[in-house]
C-alpha cells in the first residue's frame, strides 16, 4: 500500500511540474499617448465615473452575435482602471492655448466629470473594434475604431484612436 501511495505521490508532484509552463501570463496594458488638442478656454477634468464592470481593470469584450452579453477576459489588464486611464487622457489632451498667461488673470474653467457608457471590445468575424462611449454634461461622445488585426496591442492603438476623436469633438464643443 505504501509504495502505491509513492507512486500515486511521484505522480502528482511531475504532473504539477509540467504544467507549471502552462500558466498564462497576465497582460498589462495603457492608452497610447494622447496627441495635444487646443482648446479656447481651460477645461478641468474631474473625476471620471464608471459604474459596475467599467470600473474593474479587466479588458472587456462583446461578440457581436450576443450584443447584451458582457465579457471580460483573463490575464489581460488595463494599467489602471478605465476610469482613471480617460481622466488622464482627457487632461494631458485638452490644452488651453494660453495657458502662459494664466498666471496674470482668472478664467472661467469648464469643468467635465465624464461617466464612461462603453469601454470595450467588439468581436465580428474575425475582426476587433473599439466602442468608447462618454457621457459629459448630457452629451454623449461615441468612437468606434477597428484594430487593424485580432492582436491585443493593436486593439490597444484603436482605443487610443477613439479616445483622440472624442478628444478632438469636446476640444470642438468648447
Amino acid at each position: 500500500m505504501k509504495q502505491i501511495w509513492t507512486v500515486v505521490l511521484a505522480l502528482m508532484l511531475t504532473a504539477c511540474g509540467f504544467s507549471a509552463g502552462n500558466i498564462p501570463a497576465d497582460h498589462f496594458y495603457r492608452l497610447p499617448a494622447a496627441k495635444p488638442v487646443v482648446t479656447a478656454v481651460p477645461v478641468t477634468i474631474q473625476s471620471v465615473r464608471a459604474d459596475g464592470i467599467y470600473n474593474e481593470r479587466a479588458l472587456l469584450f462583446v461578440e457581436s452575435a450576443r450584443p447584451l452579453e458582457l465579457k471580460r477576459y483573463d490575464y489581460h489588464f488595463w494599467s489602471q482602471t478605465p476610469a482613471k486611464l480617460t481622466q488622464s487622457y482627457l487632461s494631458t489632451c485638452l490644452v488651453y492655448a494660453g495657458a502662459e498667461h494664466m498666471t496674470d488673470i482668472t478664467l472661467q474653467t469648464r469643468q467635465w466629470t465624464p461617466v464612461i457608457e462603453s469601454f470595450e471590445r467588439v468581436l465580428e468575424s474575425g475582426k476587433a473594434q473599439v466602442l468608447v462611449k462618454l457621457r459629459i454634461n448630457q452629451r454623449l461622445y461615441e468612437a468606434n475604431v477597428m484594430a487593424t488585426s485580432m492582436e491585443m496591442h493593436d486593439t490597444i492603438e484603436a482605443y487610443g484612436q477613439a479616445m483622440q476623436t472624442i478628444c478632438e469633438a469636446m476640444a470642438r464643443d468648447l
